[in-house]
């Protein structure tokens, strides 16, 4: 059996010893060996986002995308926005049509001349279609800018296109009469101007008379580099793999130390001897400019194919280009397909029943109700950034100054018996909504009055009045609108009736949307180098201005000025999630920031153990940020506190809290708190 799943995950090292001697079956200009006694590995936890429809998927981060291709009956290729973990668009049908797929896209690219364009060999691998992402994203429809068809390719070959005039593919084994298969070794191709250059990496085929062993031998992963400048080759059934340099034609391959070699395959007498020797080393592989990732799993394949689920957690090897060792990891989960991010530092993970789950680097994403299932947690290379400047650089700085004043509360359970995950909350009139982890209902209101539940609403779909990826925003009276990112657009309702739609102006994704005042709103978005608050007209959702942490040098960091915020008749608060820092602005009459003070404290942390200000509440004239300065993120021990500010500044009190809580929502005298275990409680203020 050739498993669905092929993949990669071999070699570790660190010492790294160059031998030259030449084997006869892979022609490699230099071998480097790998000690694995030298591997360490952390552990990683993954938290599940979403469900993959299709019997067979992939994932490939690409851009500021996570491309998914499946089998899936209605369409081939979803992206799924890096930043805010929701489909934006699913496209590519069945079909013999110039903007549809024989079958399923075979590893996507994108171009390393532009993000917007997508290149995907159709199923057949003999043609390359170039999917305009930006139009396609647009208009919700596969659009083809441009088809490639490659002469004498087998079906199983594999291509790459470098630009319209050079194009690198490799040639699988092939066999003249399918009766009497008399094999020819693979080989790769380096076609520029329409002149062919042939690469041969492999001398001399196995010795063997057991056809189906020498398919096992030579199965193997392709990825390209985003930069189109290497290729590696991973094999599934051995600790090897080989690095092509896409200009020079250079291949180097790269070994585990004492792992079997080419030679082992041809002591095999039966294909059942085989079946309980060889393992299946490596299941996926996935690449970003920087890294190679390799997927192990390692049992024989007897074993895997009788016990595919019984494996319980996933290692995860990193290499950079060059082939030096980077680190491993262990992951609880049992995934088969990878994809990671160095936009986000973020690693994506597909479980053979269509789960996916995000394994975080950085606890940009983590929820606090996260924290006590959470070992351990890697942010990889969150340094804060010296190169960060301000949008705004004439805001002035004050050094927060605290009062000894404390309070310590204790909170009420009011509920406890939460059907559904709870993720989210916000305050509608006299009603705290919570906003469910489930796909019906997606909202819960409950009394501030009296605590009862008083209505559940919404559905996730994409049928009418159903939503994608919601972000609730109250206004006033029972009037709220629904910012749905999965289909790019704002529905209005009034009375729980839908009144209005209208699409985004943006192509970012929308997070955290709140009212200012009765004219402009405002909404959160990340990309790889910038995070920003903007502020729109809540009528025509026209821009009207934007105050961002910006990434001066590049690196993709900004993820380290992650915050939240609030906004009240004019008046904006920024806490952030990772300093002792926060901003207070005001906004004119015309929608721009008029003044701005940051606020500095004296507290240095640990990133890779503690966050700071983790939700900020307006009311009252006053100001409460959630800190969880005391709370330890690698097991969840710890408190909560409640720092009160006035809109000058001042500190006015610090309220302790009894419980870690992850989101707190202000309505008169009440605290509503959503703790780590997912209960709702409610502390009662002493001061209204």
């Amino acid at each position: 059996m050739i498993l669905n799943f092929q993949l990669s995950c071999i070699i570790l090292l660190t010492t790294l010893l160059v031998s030259c001697t030449k084997n006869k079956h892979l022609s490699s200009n230099q071998k480097i060996i790998v000690d694995p006694n030298i591997l360490v590995y952390d552990t990683l936890a993954g938290v599940r986002i979403d469900s993959i429809q299709g019997t067979e998927s992939h994932l490939e981060c690409l851009g500021n995308y996570l491309v998914i291709t499946s089998d899936c009956p209605h369409y081939y290729i979803s992206l799924m926005s890096l930043h805010s973990d929701s489909i934006i668009a699913s496209f590519g049908d069945k079909g013999r049509a110039r903007n549809e797929f024989i079958d399923m896209p075979h590893i996507p690219y994108m171009s390393c001349e532009s993000n917007s364009l997508l290149y995907c060999q159709d199923g057949t691998n003999k043609v390359t279609k170039v999917i305009n992402l930006t139009e396609s994203i647009r208009t919700g429809t596969c659009i083809i800018d441009t088809v490639y068809n490659h002469t004498n390719m087998n079906q199983e070959n594999t291509t790459f296109l470098l630009n319209p005039k050079v194009r690198i593919s490799k040639h699988d084994l092939d066999y003249d009469d399918p009766r009497n298969p008399v094999f020819y070794p693979p080989y790769f191709t380096i076609c520029k101007n329409e002149k062919t250059r042939e690469i041969d990496i492999f001398p001399e085929l196995i010795d063997t008379k057991l056809s189906s062993l020498i398919l096992i031998a030579y199965t193997d992963m392709l990825r390209i580099k985003p930069d189109c400048k290497k290729i590696v080759q991973v094999f599934s059934f051995m600790d090897l793999f080989g690095i092509l340099d896409t200009e020079t034609g250079h291949y180097k391959s790269y070994k585990m130390q004492q792992a079997y070699g080419w030679d082992f395959f041809e002591q095999m007498t039966s294909l059942d001897e085989a079946y309980k020797k060889v393992c299946f080393f490596n299941v996926d592989v996935c690449v970003t400019d920087q890294y190679i990732m390799l997927l192990r799993d390692g049992r024989k394949i007897h074993d895997y194919e009788k016990n595919h689920e019984d494996k319980t957690g996933s290692e995860i090897n990193i290499f950079d280009w060059n082939a030096n060792y980077i680190k491993s990891f262990y992951v609880p989960e049992h995934i088969i397909d990878i994809a990671f991010s160095d936009q986000t530092n973020v690693l994506y993970g597909l479980t053979s029943d269509g789960i996916l789950y995000v394994v975080f680097y950085n606890i940009k994403r983590i929820k606090l109700k996260q924290m006590k299932r959470i070992k351990q947690i890697i942010l990889s290379g969150c340094i804060l950034l010296s190169g960060c400047a301000y949008d705004k650089g004439n805001a002035s700085e004050s050094v927060i100054q605290e009062t000894s004043a404390e309070e310590q509360v204790t909170s009420q359970i009011v509920h406890d018996d939460l059907a559904y995950g709870i993720k989210d909350m916000i305050v509608m009139d006299n009603m705290t909504v919570c906003q469910t982890e489930s796909e019906s209902p997606v909202y819960i209101c409950y009394n501030t009055a009296d605590f009862a539940k008083t209505k559940e609403f919404g559905k996730i779909g994409r049928g009418h009045n159903e939503w994608i990826k919601p972000h609730l925003v109250a206004r006033a009276n029972n009037d709220y609108d629904i910012f749905d990112n999965g289909k790019n657009r704002i529905l209005r309702y009034s009375n729980d009736s839908l009144v209005g739609e209208v699409e985004y102006k943006t192509m970012v994704a929308v997070n955290d949307p709140h009212i200012i005042n009765k004219k402009y709103s405002g909404y959160t978005y990340l990309e790889p180098n910038k995070t920003a608050l903007v502020i729109y007209d809540a009528d025509t959702y026209k821009q009207m201005d934007e105050f961002a942490f910006e990434d001066k040098e590049q690196k993709g960091n900004s993820i380290n000025w992650d915050f939240v915020w609030d906004g009240k008749e004019n008046f904006i608060v920024i806490a952030h999630l990772y300093k002792k820092e926060f901003h207070m602005m005001e906004i004119d009459k015309k929608g721009k920031i008029s003044q701005c003070t940051r606020y500095i404290g004296d507290y240095t942390f640990d990133p890779e153990k503690h966050m700071y200000y983790s939700d900020v509440e307006i009311s009252n004239e006053l100001v409460y940020m959630l800190s969880q300065q005391h709370v330890n993120l690698e097991n969840g021990n710890g408190y909560s506190e409640i720092d009160i500010f006035n809109k000058s500044g001042k500190h006015i009190k610090k309220i302790i809290l009894d419980v870690v809580a992850q989101r707190m929502c202000i309505t008169h005298n009440l605290i509503w708190l959503l703790d780590i275990d997912n209960n709702l409680r409610v502390v009662t203020l002493t001061d209204k």
